[in-house]
């Protein structure tokens, strides 16, 4: 592989801290240019693969290279690379100024230059009105503001990003992501970003990297993570999902009857997938794109007969809990579509066979 193409190339990484395997065998190449988010559960080893790349811990076996060469052994501060910490770290007894040219003056710069990049860096962020306060004085967004100019000063190819926005609120959350987006697409810079919220990796990435248990899972755009999940696992941790086992009864050309174990049958489009009767077989539905009727199916819909057992309005949509016999399945709806729904009430789940995604045999 030639090296030098990438930003960060990771090359079969392995981790153990004792009795736990945090890396296994892990291995990623990051393109220039890129947001990338790094997404998992908590254990899944996202941050001990942002770790490894900014050299604050070791791997036991594998490389590690930035821009063609070999840090695996190098130290961060011999690292062209940046960290921005979900505790933001600001020096309380330093002003925002003095907290983001610190590392200037550790590397010997000249008065007028720290002044030239310290209000670039701050312009750059929208904080160059709070030059002359202390971190105490701001707020949680306006710390992570400064703590993001501290790092971008000193212009690293790539920042890396280790669940910055976990301390703000919703809004504020919500407000950075768009901010941050705009940032890396302004700076073109690679921006590594690790988080467990799957709206934040949706919202932000250009690719995202699905970690679980040491090992990554699936790499992918938004859409195509989405679209077609690897597994049930990203299937339910990306957005959300029906999760159904079964065996497959019947084959009819490019679709398979499933016998699941909800206590149903189901319809898969089974094109361009080779399986047999008698296969053990996973699927998901995602619950926004199965309806409910009292009793029409409308042309290329199927349908699954239940009972409502629950709903709870979610503001923009109501998720309907369907009793199918020997399970359940989860139905969103627009706020609008759900105002007929009650509790017992009979119902159709419909479905469409192209939409049912199978995940595995």
């Amino acid at each position: 592989m030639n090296t030098s193409s990438y930003s960060v190339v990771v090359d079969n990484v392995s981790k153990r801290f004792r009795d736990h395997i945090a890396l296994d065998r892990v291995s990623l190449s990051i393109e220039k240019g890129k947001f990338i988010v790094i997404l998992g559960p908590s254990g899944a080893g996202k941050s001990t693969l942002l770790k490894i790349i900014a050299g604050f811990e070791k791997p036991d076996s594998g490389k590690v290279y930035l821009e063609g060469e070999d840090v695996t052994n190098k130290p961060p501060y011999k690292r062209n690379v940046n960290t921005v910490f979900q505790n933001y770290a600001l020096f309380p007894h330093m002003t925002v100024f003095d907290n983001v040219a610190f590392g200037l003056r550790m590397k010997g710069y000249s008065r007028d230059e720290i002044a030239r990049k310290v209000k670039w860096a701050l312009d750059l962020v929208n904080m160059g009105s709070h030059i002359n306060k202390y971190p105490t004085q701001l707020s949680g967004g306006e710390q992570q503001r400064v703590a993001l100019a501290r790092a971008l000063v000193n212009e690293p190819p790539v920042l890396l990003l280790d669940e910055p926005l976990g301390q703000l609120d919703l809004k504020l959350r919500r407000r950075m992501q768009r901010e941050l987006k705009d940032l890396q697409r302004k700076l073109g810079s690679t921006f590594i970003h690790v988080t467990h919220d799957q709206e934040e990796a949706m919202s932000m990435a250009d690719i995202i990297v699905v970690m679980n248990r040491g090992k990554i899972l699936q790499v992918g755009t938004p859409e195509e993570i989405y679209e077609n999940p690897s597994s049930g696992f990203v299937a339910d941790f990306i957005g959300e999902a029906n999760i159904l086992k079964g065996v497959v009864r019947d084959i009819d050309r490019n679709s398979i009857t499933i016998e699941t174990d909800r206590g149903f049958s189901i319809r898969a489009d089974s094109s361009g997938k080779d399986i047999d009767v008698g296969s053990n077989i996973i699927i998901a539905i995602r619950p926004e794109e199965l309806m409910l009727s009292r009793s029409e199916v409308p042309e290329g819909y199927r349908h699954i007969d239940g009972v409502v057992r629950d709903y709870i309005f979610m503001g923009s949509f109501v998720d309907c809990y369907i009793d199918t016999g020997s399970g359940e399945l989860r139905v969103r709806l627009p706020k609008g579509e759900a105002f007929w729904i009650e509790r017992r009430a009979r119902v159709k789940v419909l479905y469409r066979p192209d939409r049912v995604r199978i995940l595995s045999q």
